[in-house]
């Protein structure tokens, strides 16, 4: 199938940016993971989970997310994860985590067969989850958050030196688009010099111009920092230069934990900490925006298919243990005690430094599912 430029919508126009044709190729699926054979019930449910069919459970959870997702409440990220757009943690007086990022509330669900007096049923799991986005802003806000100088230090050319580094690792992989386009572009890295030093070729073979004359040119109201690096995209040898002023970045965009730091990570944690009934009744507020229950909500995709879900969760006994505390083996034969620190969750080190490390002459795995014999072998 063949689609020529002026067959496409004017968003696919916007997004692809040139002339071009759009080709689509469609062909027969016989991968087991993207089919839905959905009368095969019994592979669906088998005990073994090597031989186990998912496609009845990826219909479930595919189904569960439609609701959120058409109405553009939430984002959705991977295996059943999904997030409320804007939504600060309830028990925080802000998302705010610094460096340019967000924290936004939401569910992790899946889809599960178990044992009932009745029968098999497909229950639905969900439990409530934190994730750190980019703030959709404008992209020298978040470079201000991000650096947490005055930017009028930039003056100084080790600074400037420290700023582009940073700045470069921030925009790698960043969606962003203009303020005045739709156009969604990822930037490579920011120049190493200031725009004020940056020159480029209106046309082809065409005489060379500042970049700050160029962008003055266009937006004569805007005001640009001649003092400040420059957005660059490379495709092949040739750069084209951006003012951060002008740049906003899309929203939607998960941090990935390889670009955070220790400092995030231990602020994250902090405001991710949640006692048992307070993420009860946010799994609760969760399930009731998805529309998946609530008195005075109701699901047309669900309904559909004729499909809901319990108001009333189902029960089940648990054991919580506590933590051990645990033993080393310390100087002149004597044996150091790590006690849990229930406050913190943690074990507490009380300055004692470990040199070597522990040996298991011995380990003991538990299991209480005796018809699992993949555990039992």
């Amino acid at each position: 199938m063949i689609l020529r430029y002026n067959e496409l919508s004017s968003e696919i126009q916007a997004y692809l940016g040139e002339t071009m044709e759009v080709h689509i190729t469609i062909s027969e699926c016989r991968e087991h993971a993207h089919t839905f054979r959905l009368r095969d019930f019994a592979s669906s449910v088998n005990r073994d989970l090597t031989q186990q069919d998912h496609s009845l459970r990826q219909f479930f959870e595919i189904l569960t997310n439609q609701s959120g997702l058409q109405e553009g409440t939430h984002f959705g990220f991977g295996t059943g994860r999904v997030f409320r757009r804007d939504s600060a943690p309830q028990d925080n007086n802000s998302n705010d985590i610094r460096g340019g990022k967000k924290l936004l509330a939401g569910v992790e669900k899946g889809v599960r067969f178990i044992d009932r007096s009745d029968g098999l049923i497909p229950a639905l799991v969900v439990d409530s989850k934190r994730g750190v986005f980019y703030k959709d802003q404008q992209l020298l806000r978040s470079l201000e958050e991000m650096f947490g100088r005055d930017m009028q230090e930039l003056s100084n050319p080790d600074i400037f030196s420290q700023f582009v580094k940073r700045a470069s690792n921030f925009v790698r992989d960043l969606r962003m688009y203009k303020f005045d386009s739709t156009k969604v572009f990822v930037p490579n890295y920011v120049s190493k010099r200031p725009i004020r030093d940056l020159r480029c070729r209106l046309e082809r073979n065409g005489p060379t111009c500042s970049v700050l004359e160029k962008f003055f040119r266009i937006y004569p109201k805007q005001r640009f920092r001649s003092d400040l690096p420059a957005v660059v995209v490379k495709r092949g040898k040739l750069e084209t230069y951006f003012p951060v002023e002008l740049l906003v970045i899309a929203e939607g965009q998960r941090v990935p934990l390889a670009v955070q730091s220790a400092r995030d990570t231990a602020n994250i944690i902090k405001k991710c900490v949640v006692k048992p009934m307070k993420r009860f009744a946010e799994i609760r507020e969760n399930m009731e925006a998805l529309d998946l229950c609530g008195p005075s909500r109701r699901n047309p995709y669900m309904e559909a298919f004729g499909v809901r879900v319990s108001q009333t969760p189902l029960k089940v006994l648990g054991n919580r243990r506590a933590a051990p505390d645990i033993g080393f083996a310390g100087s002149h034969g004597k044996t150091v005690i790590s006690k849990v620190d229930r406050n913190k969750a943690n074990w507490t080190c009380n300055n004692n430094q470990f040199v070597l490390p522990a040996r298991l002459s011995r380990f003991f795995a538990f299991y209480s599912d005796v018809h699992d014999d993949e555990i039992a072998k």
